[in-house]
């Protein structure tokens, strides 16, 4: 795996993570009736491993793996900005 593709790969799910935290702690209305921020990280990480494929080719050499880092990554920053809103809902 390139060491650029995989720098990208991270620095995409964290921007994910970032972005959504920032947009669910601003607008209440985003988080729907069923939302929990313990359930945050794992949103994070879902989207931003499913849009992967805005940033490399499914062709890409180790695309899987790619895939794989951003959504750690996304998972990771999302549990990191979550800590001490557990009780927020």
């Amino acid at each position: 795996m390139r060491k650029r593709n995989k720098e990208i790969a991270i620095d995409i799910g964290i921007a994910w993570a970032e972005d959504l935290f920032k947009d669910f702690s601003e607008n209440p209305e985003y988080r729907g009736p069923h939302f929990t921020w313990k359930c945050f990280p794992e949103i994070a990480a879902n989207l931003a491993e499913a849009n992967c494929f805005m940033s490399f080719s499914y062709k890409t050499r180790n695309f899987e793996a790619l895939k794989s880092l951003c959504r750690e990554a996304a998972y990771k920053k999302a549990k990191e900005l979550c800590r001490g809103i557990d009780s927020v809902s």
